[in-house]
C-alpha cells in the first residue's frame, strides 16, 4: 500500500468518524423540518352519497363508479374511473359561507381555486365544507348552523345545515 492510498483511507475513516457523529443531528433536523412542514396532503374521495373520505381508505371495486377525487396539489377535482380530456371548470358556487351561533367560515376564496372536470353533478355545499375541514385540518360543527351560497349563476340561497 502506498502513502497515497494510506492518506485516502485516512480520510474515509475521519469521515466515517464524522457521520457517526452527525447522523442523530441530522435525523433531529429531518423530524423538526416534518414537525414544522405538518402533515403531507393527501387526496380525498367525493362520493355520490355526500360522503369525504380520505384516499387511505381502499374502496371496493363496486363503489368506485362514479366517486371523485380532490388532489390538494393541483385543487382539481376528477373522476376516479376514467381519464377522459377537456377542460378544467369552476365548482357551480361562487361563495360558500358556513354561519354559527357565534362565528362564520367564509371558505369562498379557497372555493375559488378548486377546478374540475368534468363537475360533478352530485356536490352539495355541505360536500365541499367537509372536504374543505378536511383539508385545512379544521374541525366544523354543523349543529344550529346556515350555509349561504351564492352560485355561478349569481343567485344567493340560504340552507340550514
Amino acid at each position: 500500500m502506498n502513502i497515497q492510498q494510506m492518506f485516502y483511507i485516512q480520510i474515509l475513516a475521519s469521515i466515517e468518524q464524522i457521520l457517526t457523529h452527525v447522523a442523530p443531528y441530522w435525523e433531529y433536523v429531518k423530524q423538526e423540518a416534518r414537525n414544522w412542514l405538518g402533515p403531507v396532503p393527501i387526496t380525498y374521495f367525493l362520493l355520490p352519497d355526500g360522503r369525504v373520505l380520505p384516499s387511505s381508505i381502499v374502496l371496493p371495486d363496486d363503489a368506485k363508479e362514479g366517486v371523485f377525487v380532490y388532489d390538494p396539489f393541483s385543487k382539481r377535482i376528477t373522476k376516479l374511473l376514467g381519464t377522459e380530456e377537456g377542460r378544467f371548470k369552476q365548482l357551480p358556487y361562487l361563495g360558500i359561507v358556513l354561519k354559527m351561533q357565534r362565528d362564520e367560515i367564509d371558505i369562498s376564496e379557497w372555493l375559488g381555486d378548486i377546478r374540475a372536470f368534468p363537475i360533478p353533478e352530485f356536490i352539495t355545499a355541505k360536500q365541499i365544507l367537509t372536504l374543505w375541514s378536511s383539508t385545512q385540518q379544521k374541525y366544523i360543527s354543523f349543529v344550529n348552523a346556515n350555509i349561504s351560497i351564492v352560485k355561478s349563476d349569481g343567485t344567493e340561497e340560504t340552507l340550514p345545515a
